[in-house]
């Protein structure tokens, strides 16, 4: 896995199409799954990553101590998230499922896709587009896959990976709200059809473009 406290490009270019208005939430999200990504990746041993997962477990679940537990991320969560925050716990058990030995299996990736494609889904409610909840836990999902096919060491994981995503139903989706995931949903599909790392190879920048401009 490479280094998850280096910029993520994916949530770069989500974030640079997603309106001003909600795009400090939607980097919370996305700082909050790379500090997620840092407790797995710097694991020794898993069951003291599990000890750590289950502390943010907890925060989130715990409305009052979000704020007062030492950790920015916590306040910011609160500020941009509020009572919502609980609903990335998903997020915590995705990350928690690839802990186990490579190569791991379609249990944990799906597991993990579920993960990041119901955090998505939570932020289609926080900003009020509930409605494409659905079309969002996909591209969330097919985030999901195209992301650990281009970070595993492990031939046999990656092209599960890749197989699973492939089959994942992506639905447009259209609503200026959610721009920033319709780029990421996108590029992510475009990355697995083409078995390629994500926002890279021919037509990418073109596609994030288009993506960014119409939605779909």
């Amino acid at each position: 896995m490479s280094d998850p406290q280096q910029t993520d490009p994916a949530h770069a270019i989500a974030l640079a199409w997603q309106p001003r208005a909600t795009r400090a939430a939607l980097a919370s999200l996305f700082e909050f799954d790379r500090r997620m990504a840092g407790v797995v990746a710097r694991a020794r041993e898993p069951m003291l990553a599990q000890v750590r997962l289950a502390w943010w477990r907890e925060r989130l679940g715990e409305d009052t101590s979000l704020g007062t537990a030492g950790e920015p991320l916590l306040t910011d969560l609160a500020s941009r998230w509020g009572s919502g925050a609980a609903k990335l716990t998903p997020l915590i058990d995705g990350w928690e499922g690839l802990l186990g030995e490579a190569p791991l299996g379609e249990p944990a990736l799906s597991g993990f896709a579920d993960g990041r494609g119901r955090a998505l889904a939570a932020f289609a409610e926080l900003v009020g587009a509930d409605a494409h909840s659905f079309a969002v836990l996909a591209a969330g999902r097919c985030w999901a896959f195209a992301d650990r096919a281009s970070r595993s060491s492990d031939a046999q994981e990656r092209e599960l990976a890749r197989s699973l995503g492939r089959q994942e139903p992506l639905a447009p989706i259209r609503p200026r709200s959610l721009r920033g995931l319709a780029v990421l949903g996108g590029l992510s599909r475009l990355a697995l059809d083409r078995g390629e790392p994500l926002l890279e190879g021919r037509g990418a920048a073109l596609t994030a473009m288009r993506l960014g401009l119409f939605g779909g």
